[in-house]
């Protein structure tokens, strides 16, 4: 079957030169369109091929009693509901989507969802949804995509990018979400759930063994201590794997991993009406980090750059030594015409992170050691209703507090030891509440407000080395504010079936993220504000057997924050926040799923995005004789105009001998760009993705082995690409090389 399917050379291509290449092709859309449209071409053929052999041994192929589409319950609307009815654009994959299709983490979760873009490394990550991101990654600043671990909001981006392990599913929620998820909601959400006691007995286990060396091992058993009143669940998580960067300059292999992670859980019922769900977790990360790798010439005396992004000259080695840990208790009492519900959680993350910001073999700057210290605290309570009737609704009340201590130090000859601390606390109390009214049984409509606080308390201190100031010692030069900012968010919508299996929605809400500081700038910037607009339909075809999902959307973008480059007038040596006038992000989504004949399961998705800056001017440091540039009609960064997905797999079964489960899945995104001006120096070329796999699973269920690839193309594709702030050259981050690997599963 795979030889069915066009695979390209495994040679890397020269990511040097993409920039030199960048405006070599009048129409890079329809260059692109066409290795996307042939790799489909090839997918369908093997798997209808491979389908046909298999009907050829007497499997009835036109069966479809046994080829319905399962019912996926998402808890998306703060309540347990069919992904198939709530009029949201959501993609969601359980823990058999998310082990086949490779996701491990947030980074990987992109591949697969359409208008998702993340970007940096564990300790640092911008995410990008349907174009709306975050500039300051910092402590002074938060990301525009809510993250919530089992319905924890998670203020600090890094709680998303340590490793997915015991999970039940992830649930990603398209478009602002502010009524019922709150502060910073405004591009989406983003749900981590992971898997809770149950009353029978379980064990679990599975070892993955792959190329660089990676070891990935995860288990989980399941303890019911007392019938159908008390289970305990633990989980466990360990990966090494060696780095993908060769650095010659020292003689070393870098970019290495090693990440640990553990939870426990325990729910105890003690009547029929109640649950108590108690929860600890902890997750490390260590390594070497390499940050990002020079793609040009970085000047000053340095050797040129190797073709290979993955054989680096840096003089300062990176390192890693993260920690997120997280711990909650929730409460839910059923009274039976409304359920109660309390959560209460304490979350503490510690990130300590050091790499070359030069990226080359010369010792100007290194980033010697930057360090995120935070602590939350949250309290949320719900009220909602639990009868069958013509309304459903929910109330809620939410109280966060978050203490950052955010610090770093820039050595070399360029900084000279230049540092910077800063602490920000934040209180934020909210009260919402959203109703659903049923006016016929055709026609719905639905409402919600929430009401936000945000106070922040902020105090920073730049340290300026004697070489900037020409005094006998540094200089503390430090700055207080404090911040307070109230809004009302909401949502109107209505919803029309169709028919049984399909219907049509409308809404019109708003979204809001609260203001920020950047170290060095004496004002803070202001919060930003969307009002999107959109028109979706979901339905289910063919008598169970397909799903067709559609959402058109418009934004109203306001007050974008945005980060300006270094030399900028008001700001520090990396530059100031500000925002800017307006922009419009206009976008078309499709989503299916397809069980054509009996076994073949085929889904996929395309997405459109257009995000263009209304009115934006701003300096761009490296041409300072143009002045202020009027960057209207300029496209948003990190937003790539088309992306595209197709997945496909083929179950076979072998009587006795168990089922074997062949499976492709490929991704196609447009092109990208990485900063405000839209250059050649900031595009990131179009991206294809095809990973393989095949499974066999033991007759019993007791057992499986799982083979995989990632990643064929083996291109060394670029996630992001800029000019240096301080050099005359460009770096970028790359995306992993190709990798393989086999995973051995057990369950009891």
């Amino acid at each position: 079957m795979w030889a069915l399917v066009h695979m390209r050379s495994s040679s890397k291509v020269n990511m040097r030169e993409v920039g030199n290449m960048a405006n070599s092709n009048p129409d890079p859309t329809a260059r692109g369109l066409a290795r996307p449209l042939a790799h489909v071409t090839a997918v369908l053929f093997a798997m209808v091929c491979c389908a046909g052999a298999n009907a050829a041994e007497g499997i009835d192929i036109g069966e479809r009693s046994s080829n319905l589409i399962e019912e996926i319950i998402v808890t998306a609307e703060k309540r347990e509901m069919n992904v198939q009815e709530i009029p949201i654009a959501i993609s969601v994959f359980s823990a058999e989507a998310l082990d086949n299709q490779g996701i491990t983490n947030l980074e990987a979760l992109q591949f697969s969802v359409p208008g998702l873009n993340v970007g940096g490394d564990r300790a640092i990550n911008i995410v990008t949804l349907r174009g709306v991101s975050q500039e300051n990654t910092s402590s002074g600043g938060e990301s525009g995509i809510a993250f919530h671990l089992d319905g924890v909001y998670q203020a600090r981006a890094f709680a998303g990018m340590t490793p997915l392990f015991d999970m039940e599913r992830v649930e990603v929620l398209r478009g602002p979400q502010g009524t019922l998820y709150g502060r910073n909601a405004t591009g989406g959400a983003i749900n981590y759930i992971t898997k809770k006691p149950q009353h029978e007995f379980e064990a679990t286990a599975d070892v993955l063994l792959g190329d660089y060396d990676r070891v990935l091992t995860r288990g989980a058993v399941n303890l019911p201590l007392k019938a159908d009143q008390i289970a305990l669940r633990i989980s466990f998580l360990y990966e090494d794997r060696d780095g993908y960067y060769d650095n010659i300059w020292l003689n070393k292999t870098e970019g290495d991993i090693e990440s640990r992670g553990y939870r426990a859980q325990l729910s105890i019922s003690p009547t029929s009406d109640i649950e108590i769900l108690l929860s600890s977790s902890r997750e490390t990360a260590g390594g070497n980090i390499v940050l990002g790798t020079a793609l040009t010439d970085m000047g000053l005396g340095t050797l040129p750059v190797d073709s290979d992004p993955f054989t680096i000259r840096q003089d300062f080695s990176g390192s890693d030594d993260d920690t997120f840990s997280q711990h909650y208790g929730k409460l839910t009492w059923d009274l039976d015409s409304m359920v109660f519900s309390s959560l209460t959680a304490y979350a503490k993350t510690d990130v300590l992170t050091r790499y070359d910001f030069d990226y080359t073999e010369g010792p100007f700057i290194a980033y010697d050691g930057y360090r995120i210290k935070a602590e939350q605290w949250t309290q949320e309570f719900q009220l909602f209703s639990n009868t069958a009737g013509s309304l459903e609704w929910i109330l809620g009340l939410y109280y966060l507090k978050e203490k950052n201590d955010d610090s770093g130090t820039l050595n070399g000859p360029f900084f000279q030891g230049y540092s910077f601390t800063t602490t920000i606390d934040t209180d934020s109390y909210a009260a919402y509440g959203q109703a659903t009214y049923a006016m016929t049984d055709k026609l719905s409509l639905t409402a919600g407000l929430r009401y936000t606080d945000d106070q922040k308390d902020t105090l920073d201190t730049t340290f300026l080395p004697p070489g900037f100031t020409g005094l006998p010692d540094f200089l503390p030069i430090p700055l207080a504010r404090d911040m307070d900012w109230e809004e009302v968010t909401g949502k109107i919508g209505v919803e029309y079936n169709l028919s049984d299996n399909g219907f049509i929605y409308a809404s019109v809400s708003r979204g809001y993220k609260g203001g920020g500081v950047w170290v060095g700038q004496a004002e803070p910037y202001y919060p930003e504000y969307i009002i999107a607009y959109e028109i979706g339909s979901k339905n289910t075809l063919l008598g169970g057997a397909a799903q067709l999902n559609t959402a058109v959307y418009y934004y109203d973008y306001e007050d974008m924050q945005v980060r300006r480059t270094a030399g900028t007038a008001g700001g520090s040596v990396a530059g100031r926040m500000d925002n800017a006038s307006a922009a419009t992000i206009t976008g078309v989504e499709v989503d299916f799923r397809l069980l054509p004949i009996a076994n073949l399961d085929i889904s996929g998705s395309i997405a459109f995005t257009n995000a263009e800056f209304d009115k934006f001017s701003t300096i761009d440091t490296r041409f300072p004789e143009l002045g202020e540039q009027d960057l209207s009609g300029n496209t948003v960064p990190r937003v790539a105009e088309w992306s595209f997905k197709l997945a496909a797999q083929y179950t076979i079964h072998l009587g006795r001998a168990g089922i074997l489960t062949p499976r492709i899945n490929y991704y196609w995104r447009d092109d990208v760009q990485s900063n405000f001006f839209n250059d050649r120096e900031g595009r990131v070329d179009s991206m294809p993705r095809t990973d393989i796999g095949l499974r066999y699973d033991a007759q019993d269920g007791r057992w499986y082995l799982d083979a995989f690839m990632h990643y064929l193309e083996d291109d060394a594709a670029l996630l992001y690409r800029s000019t240096h702030f301080a050099l005359p050259g460009a770096y970028g981050i790359v995306s992993a090389p190709r990798t393989y690997g086999v995973r051995l599963g057990v369950a009891l």
